[in-house]
């Protein structure tokens, strides 16, 4: 999703104690946009410090040419370079370590109602397999579904997403290998926005394990996300704040 206002946006975390935000916080996460509105850095913090940082490139046509990560040192750790179809379609990247060597290529495949995404190894063996279906054509600005295979052709995570008379997503059912961590998220509630207000992460038993309710600015940008336990009490606050072009 494009912002074409935000400069930048910094989330801050909360200490919570006994069911109330504290006064005691912390920087989490830092993204940065271009003023064509594209994701350009990414930037993970942990006890105040730099933990990782991933910067994406772009051209001209807004197509990312790099996407670069590195670690609290600066170090690259990997990069992925694009390659792009004549439509303006991500064809493949390829995947290098940070010494520059060669770790996969991933490749893209498309039908008229899915994208196939192959991550392969050095020797051509599939590392990875993502399969995403539209239900009216891949051009969709969203999947209905989604399944991701190891390299031995097991499944490991599938994703099925229902959406509403406006297209925005209501529910997301991820099933994992595992099935005791399998969960859905509701998205039931929206805002005058048009954005989610609420979502409620219930698990394959029915059970809540907790929801976020989501605040926004009057330009539509989140500012405030509180997470509630099943009891209803509070036990996860986060802040946003930005910085704009403007």
């Amino acid at each position: 999703m494009k912002n074409l206002d935000i400069k930048s946006q910094t989330r801050w975390k909360y200490a919570v104690e006994n069911g109330a935000a504290t006064d005691k916080k912390e920087k989490t996460l830092q993204q940065d946009y271009d003023a064509g509105g594209n994701l350009i850095r990414i930037v993970a913090f942990k006890s105040g410090a730099v933990s990782q940082e991933v910067r994406f490139v772009f051209n001209d046509k807004n197509q990312m040419q790099t996407d670069t990560d590195t670690d609290a040192a600066g170090n690259m750790t990997e990069q992925i370079k694009y390659e792009y179809l004549a439509n303006g379609l991500p064809k493949s990247g390829v995947q290098s370590d940070g010494k520059g060597n060669l770790k996969a290529t991933i490749i893209y495949t498309y039908s008229p109602d899915k994208i196939v995404i192959e991550k392969k190894s050095v020797d051509g063996g599939i590392l990875e397999k993502t399969i995403y279906s539209y239900q009216k054509s891949s051009d969709a600005a969203d999947y209905s579904g989604a399944q991701q295979f190891n390299e031995k052709n097991a499944l490991q995570i599938s994703v099925v997403q229902k959406f509403n008379a406006n297209n925005q997503t209501t529910e997301k059912h991820v099933g994992s290998a595992d099935d005791g961590k399998s969960y859905v998220w509701l998205n039931t509630d929206f805002s005058r926005h048009n954005r989610w207000s609420r979502i409620t992460k219930q698990m394959k038993t029915g059970a809540i394990e907790w929801f976020d309710n989501y605040s926004f600015d009057k330009y539509a940008n989140p500012t405030e996300i509180k997470r509630y336990d099943k009891e209803n009490k509070l036990i996860g606050y986060t802040k946003m704040s930005f910085e704009s072009f403007q």
